[in-house]
C-alpha cells in the first residue's frame, strides 16, 4: 500500500524510496544522510539504520531505513518538499496506528495457534507411544499396530537457505539479508526465525545452541519463485 516497511516492528522508509519520490540519485541522498551523521553532535544511530539490499545484477549494495523521526530529521535539512513531507508523515502515523489497533489481535491469534500446535503435539506423542511401548517392552503387538509400523511414513525432505541460493547465483547471506527485508524472516539473539504468517514453509531447528531455518517443499518452491522473479 505505502513504501514504508516494519523493521523489528518499527515502521520505516527506505533511503532508495526517499531518493526515487525525491527525483534524486540514491547516492546524493547516502551522501546526505553519512553527512548529517557526521555532523550531528548527538547519536542519531536509533532513527537511522544502516542497511543492504540485492541489487537486480546480484549485488549487494548499501541503504538506509529511517524511521519517522529518521525522516523527519533528513527533510527538514533540506529545503522545500514539503507536500511529500506532509504525505510520508501522515503515512508514518496512520502505520503506527494500524499496528496499535492490530497488536492485541495479532497476540491472540498466535496464542490460540500455540495453543492449537500444542494440542497437536500431545496428540502425536499419544501415537506414537502406543506404537512405540509394546515394543520398547518386549510385549507382542496388535495386527494394527505392526501394520503401522511398517508403513511409517518417510521423514519428510528439508533444504538450507545454501542449497536453494546457490542454485540461482546467490549465497546464503544474500539471501537472508534479502528475506529480513521482506519481511519473511527476523534476526534473533541465537540466529534466524521464520515470521508467523509464513511458518507453514519452513521450521526452526536448533544446532549447537544456534537457531537455523530449515525450508519444507512449500518454502523451497516459495524461495525459487522470489528468485525467477527478482
Amino acid at each position: 500500500m505505502y513504501d514504508l516497511i516494519l523493521h523489528n516492528g518499527v515502521p520505516v522508509v527506505s533511503s532508495r524510496d526517499i531518493a526515487k519520490k525525491l527525483e534524486k540519485q540514491h547516492k546524493n541522498v547516502l551522501r546526505d544522510i553519512q553527512k548529517m551523521i557526521k555532523n550531528s553532535m548527538v547519536q542519531i544511530g536509533a532513527v537511522l539504520f544502516e542497511s543492504d539490499y540485492l541489487a537486480t545484477n546480484g549485488k549487494t549494495n548499501k541503504q538506509y531505513l529511517l524511521t519517522k523521526d529518521g525522516f523527519m530529521l533528513y527533510m527538514f535539512n533540506i529545503q522545500g518538499y514539503n507536500d511529500f513531507k506532509l504525505e510520508y508523515i501522515n503515512k508514518f502515523n496512520e502505520m503506527e496506528n494500524i499496528i496499535k489497533n492490530s497488536s492485541n489481535n495479532t497476540l491472540h491469534k498466535e496464542v490460540e495457534t500455540l495453543r492449537q500446535q500444542v494440542h497437536l503435539l500431545v496428540d502425536n506423542m499419544n501415537k506414537i507411544m502406543n506404537v512405540m511401548l509394546p515394543v520398547l517392552e518386549n510385549k507382542p503387538t496388535t495386527p494394527q499396530i505392526q501394520e503401522t509400523i511398517k508403513h511409517k511414513q518417510p521423514k519428510k525432505r528439508l533444504y538450507t537457505t545454501k542449497e536453494i541460493s546457490e542454485k540461482y547465483g546467490y549465497n546464503a547471506h544474500q539471501t537472508i539479508r534479502a528475506l529480513i527485508r521482506r519481511n519473511i524472516i527476523i534476526k534473533t539473539p541465537k540466529g534466524y526465525g521464520i515470521v508467523p504468517k509464513y511458518n507453514g514453509i519452513g521450521k526452526m531447528v536448533s544446532i549447537n545452541g544456534k537457531i537455523y531455518i530449515r525450508w519444507n517443499e512449500k518454502g523451497k518452491i516459495f524461495l525459487e519463485k522470489l528468485f525467477m522473479h527478482n
